[in-house]
């Protein structure tokens, strides 16, 4: 599928989520909401945001680029909201970050 925008080729289905290592505490106990930061001209908006888990953004592309993410965390954390950054690959089965 082509982008209508930049005219390139959407091959690559791909997901960014962020989910516990501690499978004791579930993610949607602790987490308010993510937001995924996103580049307009490519995506249309300039965010998406996941306010249920699973947080998770789905989309296609083409190439590799960095996904801020803020994490907001649940009120009774009393923890300001948590910046990580992804970089999104297409190499190999991709990576994945562990904070």
């Amino acid at each position: 599928v082509k982008c209508e925008k930049t005219g390139y080729l959407k091959k690559h289905k791909w997901s960014v989520f962020i989910k516990s290592l501690d499978k004791k505490i579930p993610e949607r106990k602790c987490i308010d909401k993510v937001v995924f930061k996103l580049d307009k001209t490519s995506f249309g908006t300039d965010q998406a945001t996941a306010r249920h888990a699973p947080f998770k953004f789905t989309s296609t592309g083409w190439g590799t680029f960095e996904i801020p993410i803020i994490i907001f965390w649940k009120d009774w954390m009393g923890t300001e909201p948590t910046v990580l950054r992804h970089p999104l690959s297409f190499e190999g089965n991709g990576k994945a970050s562990f904070l």
